[in-house]
């Protein structure tokens, strides 16, 4: 940029980036950057100019001389706007305060002066320097000023102003989705501004706009639509945020099929939305009237098809028959006079004859957390159908409670009639049935065993043999599990839950799931519909661990998940009022977060609880490290496990801690700490934090297993994979759960306890290879958890002293 003739002082950019501006001779130019033109030069300064700095806007410029003033200018016309003057030596440095509304100038006087821009009033001046003040600035937040000068010091000045900050938009829309029309609440009195707000202004990318901290807008087309909320403090300050809303097409749904016996007439109505007219595909078989009064005639099939208002066209297929094949309704005998129970559950673990399923251990967990839950609010042990290939430890005392398993699905066909049979005899009006199933998936198909699957027709035909008004509550936990509720709608007094809809996944970590928080709430005695609220509001507050996953409730019998769903479920607890439990525990108090060392891998994790020691059966860590993201589905096999930690109570520091030393990958690591009570009920989490800064090794190693649980003589292969540039010692161990350790040296001998013995001496690795360890059927071992470690040490160094350990991975595998 050529145009000046003597030297160049100063310059700057303007906010946008488009212009720049520069002080020299007695004159300020201004540039265009992307051109290299000259666009205007300002004249009024009667010596050299020192500093020039645009405001905030980039409407203004401000500048310094060696004439002892300083000068505001609008930058658009070039024209002086007033003369700042108070300095009794040159101006050599100038500032704008981040709202545009004071400047700051430092003079060879030894000072700073502190502006009103609007007035061009001196508001203060700053002495201290013992020489030229060469430099100056404001902080981001304009409480603060610095500056440096000549006697090589530094000095920060409270400038003693408030800068108005802008206020925070915020608000909710009810509902966020829908169907035409469509009618949305908005609320805006969550905005907040250190002043007050003025003006709460809206706008939708449909033209429609509305004023005021609460409003209503009506859609009525479909598609997806922005809405801002624009908010006004008092001085002038503004903000916006925006959210989305789809709006859709009102549900028109017929179910899949219908069965009727030949000669009978029935009124079809959708399960959800209306129709205006019906068509019979074969007439022959049956006909239908744009009533919707149906007529069969002959055995065979025949498609029905109905057509809403909006041209939408959902069929069913109706089978029509020569005899009835819908299962008898068992009536259950009168009650007892005597008899208070509250009702009867079933409660499914489901796919634990799966050796590779992963996913068991959660279904385990929960399933018995329901049973404990049942049994506090005063069902029976009776009246709890427990199905589980495994016996559960529903007292915590470390001992597996064989009779509290009534089936273990060695013939899951024939258990599932025998419980329904049994469940439907001993219930009556006005009792509850619960049913409760956790496991893996397919849409329409739960997976109880690798050669049995329980579709939904047929768990439809198991509940349809429950007597009549008796309230229902269905708990699904799977993948997909939305699926089922096309086929389980329709029935009064039938209550949907799932953790997710019809065609998607559900994703489950050992430091947060659906049936997690929905069951932790329930304990607290929540109502259905609060329970589900809670644990919606986590999976959709997540995508990073639960992904599109999205939880569904059904209560008024459409099938959907709608905004009309949750009025009756509002009004309904699990087992009824019950008796309320004992507060879960606390976790008071968690470390400060922590920020290691470079290069540093160990830290001390710790809490506080109420209560502190009795009453409390176990405090865990959960490590979440920095790149986790949930991993594909991959059917049994997907991996849900994460590193789990127990801490240990130290009396004199009265917590619970543990020195960990694995935070070998850089990144924020979150710690997610959750205390247990003798009654196996966990406390709500709470989240810490370590920072961990690791600069990248020579090599590294990573163990390898086909399975990740393991029952005696099934075979187990375990492979040590390294990469890098090192010549190094390799290191395998075995790590018992008595936390005794044992060494494997090559090709496979077990060292005595706790003795490190060398896998392999003095190996060059030169990229990536793998070694297989061992590959052989597990032999009887204790059970419990084990861990299978790799190290790598310098070649030729002494393994006990940990400073020569290049990389160690260890991988946890169950032995049950």
């Amino acid at each position: 940029f050529t145009g000046h003739t003597n030297d160049v002082y100063s310059v700057a950019f303007s906010p946008d980036g488009r212009y720049a501006l520069s002080g020299s001779y007695d004159t300020l130019k201004l540039w265009d950057v992307a051109l290299g033109a000259e666009i205007r030069t300002f004249t009024g300064h009667t010596d050299w100019v020192r500093s020039v700095a645009f405001s905030p806007d980039g409407r203004y410029a401000l500048s310094g001389s060696i004439d002892d003033t300083l000068k505001l200018w609008d930058v658009a016309l070039g024209a002086e706007i007033r003369t700042f003057t108070g300095h009794t030596d040159l101006v050599n440095s100038v500032a704008f305060s981040p709202d545009g509304r004071y400047a700051l100038s430092g003079s060879f006087d030894y000072t700073l002066k502190l502006w009103d821009v609007a007035l061009g009033a001196e508001i203060r001046t700053f002495t201290g320097h013992t020489s030229y003040v060469y430099s100056v600035a404001f902080s981001p937040d304009g409480r603060y000023a610095f500056s440096g000068s000549w006697d090589r010091t530094l000095k920060m000045w409270d400038t003693g102003i408030h800068l108005n900050q802008p206020p925070q938009a915020i608000f909710s829309l009810n509902p966020s989705s829908g169907n035409v029309p469509l009618v949305v609440n908005l609320d805006a009195s969550a905005s907040s501004d250190e002043g007050s707000i003025s003006r709460y202004q809206w706008l939708v990318s449909d033209g429609q706009s509305a004023e005021g901290v609460n409003a209503n807008l009506t859609f009525q087309t479909t598609g997806t639509y922005e809405i801002t909320l624009s908010i006004t403090d008092n001085e002038g300050a503004t903000a916006n945020t925006t959210q989305t809303i789809t709006v859709t097409l009102p549900p028109f749904k017929l179910p899949a099929e219908l069965r009727l016996e030949a000669g009978q007439s029935q009124t079809l109505v959708p399960i959800a939305g209306t129709a205006v007219s019906w068509q019979s595909s074969d007439t022959a078989i049956a006909t239908i009237d744009n009533h919707g009064q149906l007529n069969a005639h002959n055995p065979g099939e025949v498609l029905i098809t109905a057509t809403d208002a909006y041209g939408q066209t959902p069929s069913l297929t109706v089978q029509v028959i020569a005899a009835p094949t819908s299962p008898p309704v068992i009536e259950p005998t009168p009650p007892p006079e005597t008899d208070d129970s509250l009702g009867k559950a079933i409660i499914i673990a489901a796919g634990g004859a799966q050796p590779n399923n992963t996913l068991y251990d959660y279904s385990n967990d929960f399933t018995q957390r329901l049973y404990r839950l049942l049994i506090q609010r005063g069902f029976s042990d009776e009246d709890i159908y427990y199905m589980n290939p495994q016996a559960p430890d529903i007292d915590l005392d470390g001992y597996l409670e064989e009779e509290r398993v009534d089936y273990r699905f060695f013939d899951p066909a024939q258990e599932l009639e025998d419980v329904f049979t049994q469940v439907a005899g001993k219930l009556w009006p006005g009792q509850q049935f619960i049913f409760f199933l956790h496991g893996h998936a397919r849409q329409d198909h739960f997976l109880i065993r690798p050669d049995y699957e329980l579709t939904a027709s047929h768990l439809q035909n198991l509940l349809a043999r429950l007597p009549t008004n008796v309230q229902q509550i269905l708990i699904l936990d799977s993948c997909y599990s939305g699926s089922f509720f096309n086929e389980l709608t329709g029935v009064e007094n039938r209550i949907l839950i799932s953790s997710a809809d019809d065609h998607t996944l559900s994703w489950n970590t050992e430091f947060a799931s659906f049936t997690d928080t929905f069951l932790r709430s329930l304990r607290r005695g929540t109502s259905l519909h609060d329970a589900f609220l809670t644990a919606e509001e986590l999976i959709k507050g997540d995508d990073k661990l639960f992904r599109n996953q999205q939880p569904w409730l059904d209560d008024d019998g459409d099938g959907l998940y709608t905004s009309h769903d949750g009025t009756r479920a509002a009004e309904i607890t699990l087992a009824g009022d019950g008796i309320h439990a004992a507060p879960p525990p606390t976790i008071t108090k968690v470390h400060p977060r922590q920020r290691l060392a470079d290069n540093v891998t160990d830290a001390t994790l710790w809490v506080r609880t109420t209560p502190s020691t009795d009453g409390i059966r176990q405090v865990r860590a959960i490590l979440i490290k920095p790149d986790f993201t949930a991993r594909e589905y991959q059917g049994l096999d997907t991996p849900y496990e994460q590193p789990t930690l127990e801490l240990i109570y130290n009396p004199a520091q009265d917590r619970y801690e543990l020195s960990y030393e694995g935070f070998s990958q850089s990144g924020r690591w979150e710690i997610v700490y959750q205390a247990q009570n003798t009654d196996g009920v966990w406390s709500d989490k709470v989240k810490g934090e370590i920072q961990s800064t690791v600069s990248p090794l020579a090599a590294f190693v990573r163990m390898e297993l086909n399975q990740s649980r393991y029952t005696a003589d099934e075979p187990l292969r375990l492979d040590m994979v390294v990469n890098g540039q090192a010549r190094v010692d390799l290191y395998v161990a075995l790590i018992f759960p008595d936390s005794n350790f044992q060494t494997i040296t090559y090709p496979l001998i077990l060292s005595f306890n706790n003795t490190i013995e060398v896998y392999q001496p003095n190996v060059e690795i030169s990229g990536q290879k793998t070694y297989p360890i061992m590959d052989l059927p597990l032999p009887q071992v204790p059970l419990g958890d084990y861990m299978a470690c790799g190290v790598l040490v310098s070649a030729g160094s002494d393994p006990h002293d940990e400073g020569n350990w290049i990389h160690k991975d260890c991988l946890g595998f169950k032995v049950y």
